[in-house]
């Protein structure tokens, strides 16, 4: 779990910390939750969080989004491990949202397999959420010590996951409210616009990869045409265009 990494890491940094997973009964693939609290005083509090300061969603797809933050605090931090981000532009409104591509991550770094649907991605979001930290640290944790503690905790794949973990402190981002009067508007309404992916009534006919403005459409390694969430800027040109629907956008 990713309490393992943390817990010791955070502790470097100067903090009381307490970690533990919650399973149930399930067996592999079903959703499970794990805990951390930290801070400069001693903790003697060992309950489930109910209230947390942060929470961190490894599988936006497997569970709600919704129910995964109805208790977060107000102005509180979610941290979402997602290929397309700008679906979650709406929940800026209440939290600071933060997202990267933990599974990316793994596979970049030899960690897991694309076949594999329960990607294993602790590193990497454990390097984002240390990251999203650093404020609290007041400074950032030597690469040293972070390799030192990795060797103590990983049972295989040492590097691979040092690495995965420093990828994932660099590539998280925070997502931000386009402040133009449009994205105000919708923030408020609570109407994000989000475009589907091309599906299966695509027939690679070109237009909408010719007529994007943003160059946000490309294709990946089996010919599928894929839609850039970062760099689309949903004017819906694609959406108008495509003679087959296969796009479509919901608000």
């Amino acid at each position: 779990m990713i309490g393992d990494i943390l817990a010791p890491l955070i502790s470097e940094a100067g903090f009381e910390v307490q970690a533990f997973p919650f399973f149930g009964g399930e067996r592999r693939g079903a959703p499970v939750s794990g805990y951390l609290r930290c801070g400069t005083k001693k903790i003697t509090t060992h309950s489930f969080i109910s209230n947390p300061d942060m929470v961190v969603i490894f599988d936006h797809e497997r569970i709600s989004v919704a129910k995964a933050l109805e208790n977060l605090k107000p102005g509180g931090i979610a941290l979402i491990n997602t290929a397309f981000p700008n679906q979650f532009l709406g929940l800026t409104r209440d939290w600071r949202i933060y997202t990267l591509n933990a599974r990316a991550i793994s596979l970049l770094h030899g960690i897991g397999n694309p076949e594999d649907p329960y990607m294993v991605i602790n590193s990497a979001m454990a390097g984002a959420v240390l990251k999203i930290l650093e404020p609290i640290f007041k400074s950032q944790l030597p690469d040293k010590t972070i390799e030192a503690v990795l060797n103590n905790v990983m049972p295989q794949k040492i590097l691979e996951n040092y690495e995965a973990l420093l990828e994932g402190k660099k590539t998280v981002v925070g997502l931000m409210a386009d402040a133009s009067a449009m994205w105000q508007w919708l923030l408020k309404r609570r109407a994000i616009p989000h475009l589907t992916q091309p599906d299966e009534h695509c027939t690679k006919c070109n237009l909408c990869y010719l007529f994007c403005p943003k160059r946000a459409i490309e294709t990946n390694a089996s010919g599928a045409y894929i839609i850039d969430e970062e760099k689309c800027n949903y004017c819906g040109i694609c959406v108008t265009l495509c003679p087959r629907n296969a796009i479509a956008m919901i608000i």
